[in-house]
């Protein structure tokens, strides 16, 4: 999503937020930097209690976001192997993006 989405999509979904662990706007908006800056996104104990969650986008060859690879775990199980599940979710992606590249 380009930055001139992200309000317009922020103000349709932020009346809903607060059902999610209490997610704000502006948490939600932290997020989304953090996720830009580490090239994928983690959230935890917003969308369900005790739950992480990691993602990394996939891109076409031009850059454009077709999907992305998500992996939840229990918080307690995740927080220990962050660091290894990214890495090998980011491999996957890196596997699938060359697949899809090589495919046409």
């Amino acid at each position: 999503m380009n930055g001139q989405d992200l309000p317009k999509v922020l103000d349709r979904i932020e009346p809903s937020l607060a059902q999610y662990g209490g997610l704000t706007r502006a948490i939600l908006l932290q997020l989304v930097r953090e996720a830009q800056e580490k090239g994928y996104a983690i959230i935890t104990n917003y969308a369900v209690a005790g739950v992480s969650s990691i993602g990394v986008p996939i891109r076409s060859a031009s850059g454009a976001l077709i999907g992305a690879i998500s992996v939840s775990a229990m918080t307690e199980r995740m927080r220990p192997r962050e660091a290894m599940v990214v890495q090998t979710v980011k491999r996957e992606v890196a596997l699938l993006e060359a697949a899809l590249q090589a495919s046409g």
